[in-house]
């Protein structure tokens, strides 16, 4: 199911919407500041899982462009 969720993510060619993770914007919204590995951590993602890495970082991503949240460099804020 995880995988399923991803897969709009792991493409750049993908057409239509992008359903975003719940679990990740409620850990954004409960931390005041999330680490990067924290999230994975959290979200139950192995270091070595580089496809669902790739698919949290475009979430991310495209939340920031929304300025939903704000990234830092270590970690990401929720700001909305």
């Amino acid at each position: 199911m995880r995988r399923y969720r991803a897969e709009p993510f792991q493409t750049d060619a993908f057409q239509g919407m992008r359903p975003y993770s719940k679990e990740l914007v409620d850990i954004l919204k409960a931390r005041a500041h999330v680490r990067n590995y924290q999230i994975l951590e959290l979200l139950g993602i192995r270091p070595d899982g580089a496809e669902a890495i790739k698919a949290v970082s475009k979430q991310l991503e495209e939340l920031e462009k929304f300025n939903l949240v704000k990234a830092d460099g270590k970690g990401w804020q929720w700001i909305a």
